[in-house]
């Protein structure tokens, strides 16, 4: 996992505020061990845990620490710590017991098993970097108002979404199409709400630079991003590619730009002493 530092610092760090200091819930077990460098990579939730195979500390802490907009940190935004930490292989068990742990807090309670375990110390920073800008070209294209403007809440609890109903406003849904395309589906979200989703399907970060107030209805459809080893034989020949779905079906562009880009530093890290 390659580890790209832009040159120009424009701005102080900024403290990483742990977990433990919001007095969230822990782990009642955790384990850590080395891993095989042949074992497959795989991380992600189970009801009441989180199970990590053959994962490298900067995955994991990729995986945990998550920008101020929500979304992990892409692979050139951490920087810093020794060569092991993107070589040296773990299996990672972290289970609760008898409650129930939303997802989220689950991801951002290992924060400091990292912390305790690895002896991880981590930084934010403010580094000049690449970025995409999402900006209008066609101002009548079809992506409109919602009719409910109504000012979006956000209670905390989950939402239990029913497919049979309508869409919950606020949500940006992604789905497939028939073909295999990619569907963007917005029922009344801000247009920052599309730019921070697109950014799973491109290399940098996206800013809303849009101007475009309110919240918007809308719909996007574009060909899957290949992937290696994929069967390019079974996407749509005929479906655009994001950069041209965006300017098509919804006036809008991803315009190449330079702006200030989140960065995690790693500090300093120390190998686990086995469980």
């Amino acid at each position: 996992m390659k580890i790209a530092v832009a040159a120009t610092v424009i701005a102080a760090s900024i403290a990483v505020v742990g977990i433990g200091a919001q007095a969230r819930p822990q782990f009642d077990v955790v384990s850590i061990k080395p891993s095989a460098a042949t074992t497959p990579m795989s991380i992600g939730p189970t009801p009441g845990r989180i199970v990590a195979t053959g994962v490298t500390l900067r995955l994991l802490v990729q995986y945990s620490y998550r920008r101020s907009n929500g979304r992990m940190y892409l692979d050139d935004q951490i920087a810093g710590g020794a060569s092991w930490l993107g070589s040296d292989r773990f299996d990672l068990q972290a289970k609760v017991e008898g409650r129930s742990v939303p997802i989220d807090d689950m991801i951002a309670m290992l924060q400091p098993v990292l912390e305790d375990r690895f002896q991880l110390k981590v930084h934010r920073e403010m580094r000049d970097g690449s970025v995409y800008a999402l900006t209008r070209t066609r101002p009548n294209a079809a992506l409109k108002l919602s009719a409910d403007q109504t000012p979006l809440v956000n209670t905390g609890q989950p939402r239990v979404f029913n497919p049979n109903g309508p869409q919950p406003r606020g949500s940006l849904m992604m789905s497939r199409s028939n073909e295999g395309n990619v569907v963007l589906t917005g029922a009344a979200v801000p247009i920052a709400r599309l730019a921070n989703s697109l950014e799973a399907y491109v290399d940098r970060t996206v800013i809303d630079a849009t101007s475009l107030d309110g919240l918007f209805d809308l719909r996007l459809e574009f060909a899957r991003p290949q992937t290696p080893g994929a069967d390019a034989a079974a996407a749509d020949p005929s479906a655009p590619a994001l950069f041209t779905a965006l300017q098509e079906q919804l006036g809008l562009k991803l315009e190449p730009r330079r702006a200030p880009v989140e960065f995690l530093v790693i500090d300093d890290a120390k190998r686990p002493v086995s469980d």
